[in-house]
């Protein structure tokens, strides 16, 4: 085998062992090939000091030693370092004692370095001497130097891509994280820094925008005891570490930042009180720069190895991928809700009101409101469909706030004392700008006010919302809660929130003409709502024959085309010039 095909067969070991060994082996094969009687490695640390591998020809192999000094390397190694092609001396103990070596007769005379470059990413250097006596090296030591450097620098990048693997198989979090889903933003980046901060073990990890001469916070990941930064804080960019990161002027990791002349000048290192910083850049796939993934902790604490920043740096690809996408999919879903927008804009949209009636009595409880929308064409839209096109475009909250105005400003059409009856989704109410429309309302205190909550699988009973709801109630607001998605409710939310109305979901009373299953769930929910007695409401009964069979089955309120008030409350209601042929009427808003 020749002498490189000796060295190459050493970085096939990469993965099977750790950095030192590795290379530790590669330098005891190297030494006879070389004629050299010493071989140094010298790696750059994440913290910017050098990790020295030394190996003497004697068979003496010493541990790697790391000099206790922030790295600054000076004259011919600085060259090798910044890319130099080869450094060539006739004696090399002055640049060893540069590095923090005590060279000994081993390493005393003629001295070769090569820079240890891996995808353009120099990573250290490679150096072989002889003693003093021996002859310079020739062309042939030169070459294999060149191709010891370049295996030496194959080993690293591997054990560190693999030991790095295998740091994000551990930490990676693909699984479903409902606080990452729930909150603002893109949930799979909020899993990525979670990731980021269980590789790298800080107290918080943030991903920052640089826009200009502005750095912003846009995404956190933090420990109950973290240091006080904030999402959406902005700051100048001159002011940060990671400004100083991408300058070079600072390592990607300083374990203790008032120990570091520049990071402890920093303002900002006093005012969140912090101890230690890592930080690595956050590329777009097209190459631009996006901003940093930064690690922060309160305390000091060691160096990032190559395997966590190498981690960090991977999850930051990551990062700067979804990005993209995000980007692209921001651009077209602007694109979309200006043209759900701009659709609405030209439709002509209606509040149509429809009696709600007791079935026993024939008795008008209240108008219903709700909102009617009609395509450019004069073609009706189903509203669900509106309102559910609205949701995947993430204006649900606009849609509901709107449509809320529009029912709110039909109270004026609805005859004297007559109570009023507004849907909504169970959501809107966490809305201010929504429960002050509600709340104008209830203290005109004119008429009785219904409010119908859609219930839906997804939404969650809090605390918060527990609240909102008895605050309109004390303010004397009646609650209908619509058991949306079929019927199909959790029986606590029932017990929890005590309606004083069941409304049950159409599509299960459309399905109860055909549906056994169905028709014995409505039945089912009648007697519950005889046990808490509170009146079950069914709605669009448009067919006397499904009026009587949800009647038959203890629905005790009902509206729809098919549903008319009798008696002296027809007349109160409006006049039949008013109304449409189903008895509603339709308001334009």
């Amino acid at each position: 085998m020749s002498g490189a095909g000796e060295l190459e067969v050493v970085a096939s070991l990469a993965h099977a062992a750790d950095e030192t060994s590795t290379l530790s082996a590669l330098a005891a094969l190297s030494l006879p090939v070389l004629g050299a009687d010493a071989v140094v490695f010298l790696l750059i640390g994440t913290d910017g000091s050098p990790l020295l591998l030394v190996h003497r020809a004697a068979g003496e192999s010493l541990a790697p030693q790391v000099v206790d000094r922030p790295f600054r390397p000076t004259g011919a190694a600085a060259e090798l370092l910044a890319g130099r092609l080869l450094l060539r001396l006739d004696r090399g103990d002055a640049l060893l004692r540069s590095m923090g070596l005590t060279p000994t007769d081993h390493a005393a005379g003629p001295l070769l370095g090569v820079p240890m470059s891996i995808e353009g990413q120099i990573v250290g250097a490679a150096f072989v001497a002889r003693h003093a006596e021996r002859g310079s090296f020739g062309e042939p030591e030169e070459l294999l130097t060149h191709t010891l450097a370049g295996v030496g620098a194959e080993v690293v990048h591997r054990v560190r891509r693999f030991r790095a693997l295998e740091m994000l198989t551990r930490h990676l979090r693909q699984d479903d994280d409902a606080a990452a889903d729930n909150a603002d933003g893109s949930p799979a980046i909020r899993r990525l820094l979670a990731s980021a901060r269980d590789v790298v073990g800080t107290d918080l990890v943030f991903l920052s925008h640089l826009d200009g001469a502005r750095e912003d916070v846009v995404y956190l990941d933090a420990a109950p005891d973290a240091p006080g930064l904030d999402e959406g804080i902005s700051f100048p960019r001159e002011e940060g570490y990671c400004s100083m990161v991408l300058a070079g002027t600072i390592p990607p990791s300083v374990p203790d930042l008032e120990s570091n002349p520049f990071t402890a000048a920093l303002p900002i290192t006093r005012a969140l009180g912090v101890g230690a910083y890592c930080g690595t850049p956050v590329m777009l796939p097209d190459g631009q720069l996006y901003g940093t993934l930064c690690g922060l902790s309160t305390d000091p604490s060691s160096p990032l190895t190559h395997e966590q920043l190498a981690g960090l740096s991977a999850i930051a690809a990551m990062i700067g991928s979804e990005l993209a996408i995000e980007q692209s999919n921001q651009e077209q879903l602007g694109v979309e809700r200006a043209a759900f927008l701009d659709r609405l804009g030209e439709e002509r949209r209606s509040a149509r009101l429809e009696p709600v009636v007791d079935l026993a009595t024939g008795r008008q409880r209240s108008w219903r409101v709700m909102a009617e929308f009609v395509d450019p064409w004069g073609a009706p839209r189903n509203p669900q469909t509106v309102f559910d096109e609205a949701v995947d475009l993430g204006l649900a909250r606009t849609l509901e706030h709107d449509d809320l105005v529009r029912m709110t400003q039909a109270r004026h059409e609805v005859p004297a004392g007559s109570g009023l009856w507004l849907a909504t989704s169970a959501r809107a109410m966490l809305d201010n700008d929504n429960r002050a429309l509600l709340d104008e309302i209830l203290l005109e205190g004119t008429r009785d006010i219904t409010l119908e909550l859609i219930w839906s699988r997804r939404d969650v009973l809090t605390r918060r919302l527990r609240q909102i709801l008895d605050e309109l109630r004390l303010h004397g607001a009646s609650l209908a809660l619509r058991l949306d998605d079929a019927g199909l409710v959790q029986l606590d939310v029932l017990a929890s929130i005590r309606p004083d109305a069941i409304v049950l979901d159409p599509l299960l009373t459309d399905d109860a003409e055909s549906s056994s299953q169905a028709r014995a769930l409505v039945a089912a929910l009648a007697t519950m709502a005889v046990e808490l007695e509170v009146a079950l409401v069914a709605l669009r009964m448009d067919r006397p024959e499904q009026l009587e069979l949800m009647h038959a089955l203890g629905v005790a309120v009902a509206s729809g085309a098919a549903v008319r008030p009798s008696g002296p409350d027809a007349a109160a209601a409006g006049a039949d010039e008013d109304r449409d042929a189903d008895g509603s009427l339709t308001v334009s808003c």
